[in-house]
């Protein structure tokens, strides 16, 4: 059995949002901005819909922040909460060393807050980074990888 691909945890971040002087849900408001993307974009699991039916409807409805379901799961972004388009995308993406999702996230939205963690997760700013990502995923959509992915450091071939 394989063992589940784990994009992020919010639990990798306390620490240094805590240097930060933040509150510990900022830790993932750079997860959930993709996760709330994912949802809108029906790349979320069929387990995942099924799991909390109402939070996921509120979630797509606005109702309910995808913040709040996002704490339901852990605060946890892992490849069986995804579709495999969804898993293709994110793999391509929001992986950490090779996409550009951190990159496009600071583009668009740090400014001169004095970093990531500052940034709100709210109406504005998502739908802000939305924009990004519709726009990434057309590109990727075309086979335009280079469009999400960065080019690899020669050491990285060997990983």
């Amino acid at each position: 059995m394989n063992q589940p691909k784990v994009y992020d945890k919010a639990k990798w971040h306390f620490e240094t949002v805590d240097q930060h002087g933040l509150p510990e849900e900022h830790a993932s408001h750079h997860i959930v901005f993709f996760f709330r993307w994912c949802i809108e974009n029906d790349f979320v699991s069929e387990w995942l819909r099924t799991e909390w039916p109402e939070d996921y409807a509120a979630v797509r409805d606005g109702q309910l922040s995808a913040l709040d379901y996002f704490e339901k799961l852990d605060l946890c972004l892992i490849d069986d909460m995804l579709t495999d388009e969804g898993n293709a995308f994110a793999s391509a993406y929001f992986e950490y060393e090779t996409g550009r999702y951190i990159d496009d996230l600071l583009a668009t939205l740090k400014g001169d807050l004095p970093s990531e963690y500052h940034i709100p997760f709210n109406e504005d700013t998502y739908g802000r980074l939305r924009q990004v990502m519709d726009s990434r995923y057309a590109a990727w959509k075309t086979g335009n990888v280079a469009s999400v992915s960065k080019k690899r450091k020669w050491w990285q071939f060997w990983k």
